[in-house]
């Protein structure tokens, strides 16, 4: 048997739920035998010659993206695609640990007063297009980040604490905070941008999304990740093929390609047919839509434990009269 890893390490489909047993009553994962097999775990084997990596692997957007620049990219379906398309220095662990991208970077250290760092990336980082990937390119991404113009106000949450950013030499980093937090680290966490093809046009259009020449970069990203853009057809798909020269470990898949597709029964259906190979169920198809003969023999479902952050937000600009009101 060959074995498909890349963004999992199993050679069937993967099919997950936030919350299953809000599908059927009484239904319980733990009593069906298609949920968490021993076999969704397996890692992948020692023995690279037994790793299927020629394959594709199909995977489902339940929307489509309004743009493939990652500093807009904020939804779950946006996220999905731009994880796979662009590194960032900064990320998060299985345990939603911080901790620095071994593929991007060599180190970092904090000052003892906790009010500044310094990150040094590994020489000969690239962006898909062959041109080098510098610290310049990170000091650029925090200004556009923070830029009242650039409208990313989701992006900013978090960078807003480091009080500024710099490039100290093409390899080195030197962030400022404005406090000493021990929070401070979480906000090296922000999407990179290619400064040579984002830089030249923010004095004609300064919202990175208007003119034509954005318009055209924003659907044709230029990024650093393991895999790279290819093709975005609307309302069908958008298809990423491994990158070569990526500096941290070769994608396991040829290809990734995601197909839209909004509705979930039309997926389903889509994924029994095998034109689809892993999507997300709604509660009510993973309890009491696919756990029929027929349907063990097209997948199984993974099931855990995750962290959801939910919130009611109001918008206190002065534009609704009642929030004006302290009774």
């Amino acid at each position: 048997m060959q074995f498909r890893t890349g963004l999992w390490a199993w050679g069937w489909v993967a099919l997950m739920a936030a919350c299953p047993m809000a599908g059927a009553a009484g239904y319980d994962p733990a009593a069906d035998s298609l949920v968490n097999p021993p076999a969704l775990g397996e890692p992948a084997p020692a023995d690279p010659a037994r790793i299927a990596g020629d394959d594709v692997l199909i995977r489902h957007l339940r929307a489509e993206p309004a743009t493939l620049n990652p500093v807009f990219m904020v939804s779950g379906h946006e996220l999905a695609v731009r994880e796979m398309l662009f590194d960032e220095p900064v990320v998060f662990g299985p345990q939603l640990e911080w901790r620095l991208n071994p593929a991007m970077v060599e180190g970092y250290t904090e000052s003892a007063d906790h009010l500044s760092g310094e990150l040094k990336l590994k020489p000969g980082l690239q962006w898909h297009d062959g041109q080098p990937l510098t610290a310049e390119d990170i000091a650029f991404s925090w200004r556009v980040i923070l830029d009242d113009r650039v409208p990313v106000s989701q992006t900013r949450k978090g960078v807003e604490r480091v009080a500024d950013c710099t490039a100290v030499d093409a390899l080195t980093v030197r962030y400022r905070f404005a406090e000493p937090l021990a929070t401070n680290a979480w906000g090296l966490k922000f999407p990179v941008l290619p400064r040579h093809i984002y830089e030249k046009g923010m004095t004609d259009d300064p919202t990175l999304k208007q003119s034509d020449s954005y318009v055209r970069a924003n659907r044709n990203p230029v990024g650093n990740g393991s895999f790279r853009f290819v093709e975005w057809k609307a309302g069908d798909r958008i298809v990423l093929e491994r990158w070569g020269d990526y500096s941290g470990s070769k994608a396991r898949f040829a290809r990734v390609v995601f197909r839209i597709v909004p509705d979930a029964n039309v997926a389903l259906m889509m994924l029994k047919r095998g034109e689809l190979d892993e999507m997300s169920l709604t509660p009510q198809q993973f309890s009491a839509q696919t756990r029929d003969e027929r349907f063990a023999g097209v997948g199984v479902k993974g099931w855990a434990a995750q962290t959801t952050l939910y919130c009611l937000a109001w918008n206190l600009d002065g534009t609704n009269s009642f929030f004006g009101d302290v009774r």
